[in-house]
């Protein structure tokens, strides 16, 4: 199969409806990102000529599954279906550091630079949703690196609607709140992961891949505390 491949309109269309953020997006502004998205088959044999070919940018999973790796070999993220990624250096201006590893082949839609910033202004919905995200990535590997550091998480100054939102303190509950009212306040916050805080101290994140894959896939109690995830 070719790399570089067609999308079809309603299908894309579709998919995003169902993609945070850009289910909060108007319907213009959802048609005009979808007329510039690309769409790529992507395999061991053709992820490098991929970034080559489509970076810098905003890339969205649609299938298959994909280790996104920091320079140093740990895996950040495993990636699947309506996964995102790319954002921290189009947020950042900064090269892109971290690499991708193919677990199984599938189809990745790129949203190219230039339209990636023009969501970011016409939509504040859309600007927040990654500058949290990138805020909480930058915990996140905090958190898995040093689990009970108190220090600031340092994120480079962007611009200044940026910087405001940077500023907002991030979500986060004890550790002993229910899997239930931790979920509601995710959706609530509109955030994909929340800091589990004790005492003051970071002992943990829970995020949305965990409540997929640790709660509802085993069929876990929503009553029990969230450090049971």
């Amino acid at each position: 199969m070719k790399q570089n491949m067609q999308p079809d309109f309603a299908e894309v269309k579709r998919f995003l409806l169902d993609c945070p953020p850009f289910d909060e997006l108007t319907d213009e502004q959802r048609t005009g990102a979808i007329e510039q998205l690309k769409a790529a088959y992507v395999n061991d044999h053709n992820i490098d000529k991929f970034f080559n070919d489509f970076s810098p940018a905003l890339y969205i999973v649609r299938s298959g599954a994909f280790d996104l790796l920091a320079p140093d070999g740990h895996l950040i993220e495993r990636l699947e279906s309506h996964d995102l990624f790319g954002y921290p250096s189009l947020l950042s201006g900064r090269s892109v550091v971290n690499r991708l590893t193919v677990v199984e082949d599938g189809i990745i839609f790129i949203i190219p630079q230039t339209v990636f910033d023009r969501l970011r202004r016409d939509s504040v919905a859309f600007e927040q949703y990654f500058i949290r995200a990138h805020s909480q990535r930058s915990l996140e590997e905090v958190a898995r690196g040093k689990p009970n550091s108190r220090q600031p998480v340092t994120v480079d100054p962007l611009q200044t609607s940026i910087q405001e939102v940077l500023t907002r303190p991030p979500v986060q509950l004890p550790s002993t709140t229910s899997i239930r009212v931790a979920a509601q306040k995710m959706s609530d916050e509109k955030v994909s992961s929340i800091l589990l805080v004790d005492d003051g101290a970071l002992v943990g994140i829970l995020t949305d891949r965990d409540l997929r894959n640790r709660v509802i896939a085993p069929g876990l109690s929503f009553d029990l505390h969230v450090n049971a995830v």
